[in-house]
């Protein structure tokens, strides 16, 4: 009979993310002698390797990574299970991990004093990416509990997303600029100035092309940037023109967003979180203080 500590499997969970063993023990808050030790015991049990050690390098086994499908599983359930028991008693603590993308920032930000000071015992961790793929791929693979985003342009199947509001992708310039007096604007008119774009393949420039074969013209940007805080400096000297949604300039009162004309496209903002997966109190409660900002 095999026993296994739920430590021993969270350790071992730990190392087959990180797969190196310093790296590892010092996220573990454990000697990387006492991770080895706990790792040689769990594979002597089981009776098979879990890891390859080749020089320096850690790799999963065939039956490391079949094992920690199934132990993430495990490990999961347990968690949950002790979550509910907790909130039954009316213990509201724990941890949130919440994915964010850039233009939604500001909104998390009013959520977050909002939730702290509702529940001071609650822990949040926040992790930002300007891409929205990314962040659909680690709510997939529970790295992130939910992910305040844009609606990825292909959805993963087991995801699913809660909608909070449409905004249109608009010419974005700076109060002064001589096309901030404009009731709408033309694509043909916005190529006259120099552009500013996010880098190709980003969900925003990728749902921007969409929006260009459309209207069948080409937009060449003078310079492209794979962060929107940088693609918004560059707008605020007067100098540059960028198309955005709307919703990003929402702090930005020296920034205009300027409908365009012919056919246009928007963006859904949402929130992403994995299908049937349960869904703590905690994690409600923010999702609400998110719904009544929008």
């Amino acid at each position: 009979m095999i026993f296994m500590e739920l430590t021993q499997l969270k350790y071992f969970l730990k190392l087959s993310e990180m797969l190196n063993f310093t790296e590892a023990s010092r996220a573990l808050f454990i000697t990387q002698s006492t991770l080895s030790l706990s790792i040689r015991q769990l594979e002597d049990e089981l009776g098979i390797p879990l890891f390859d050690r080749i020089g320096k390098r850690t790799y999963l086994t065939e039956a490391g990574k079949a094992f920690a499908e199934s132990v993430r599983k495990a490990v999961g359930e347990v968690e949950t299970g002790t979550l509910q028991l907790k909130e039954m008693q009316g213990i509201y603590s724990g941890k949130l991990r919440i994915g964010v993308t850039y233009s939604l920032c500001s909104v998390l930000n009013d959520c977050i004093l909002q939730f702290v000071h509702l529940y001071p015992n609650a822990q949040l961790s926040i992790y930002y990416s300007p891409s929205v793929n990314t962040l659909a791929d680690m709510v997939a693979d529970d790295q992130l509990d939910f992910a305040l985003t844009y609606r990825p342009e292909k959805l993963l199947s087991l995801l699913e997303f809660s909608e909070l509001f449409e905004s249109p992708l608009c010419a974005v310039v700076h109060q002064h600029h001589s096309l901030a007096g404009l009731k709408a604007v033309s694509l043909d008119r916005v190529q006259q100035f120099p552009l500013a774009f996010l880098s190709p393949g980003i969900h925003s420039r990728v749902v921007m092309e969409r929006m260009l074969q459309l209207n069948n013209i080409t937009l060449t940007p003078k310079i492209e940037i794979n962060d929107v805080s940088l693609i918004l400096q560059m707008v605020q000297t007067g100098h540059f023109v960028t198309i955005l949604a709307r919703s990003v300039i929402k702090r930005h009162k020296d920034l205009i967003a300027i409908p365009l004309l012919g056919k246009t496209v928007t963006m859904c903002g949402c929130l992403l979180r994995v299908k049937g997966k349960y869904q703590s109190f905690l994690e409600k409660e923010f999702y609400s203080l998110v719904k009544d900002c929008f």
